[in-house]
């Protein structure tokens, strides 16, 4: 997942995305994964939540 940067004139076209890359950072406490599998299984738990 990236998270989106806005171009120049236009700080809405993105807020969604970045609203959403902030929350999973402050749910799942941006803790490192030992593996890809892992990651996936935390992200794929959060958003099932």
């Amino acid at each position: 997942m990236r998270q989106g940067m806005s171009r120049a004139g236009d700080c809405y076209d993105s807020v969604f995305i970045e609203s959403c890359v902030v929350t999973i950072k402050t749910e799942l406490e941006m803790t490192e994964c030992g593996s890809y599998e892992t990651a996936l299984n935390k992200l794929s738990e959060f958003i099932d939540y």
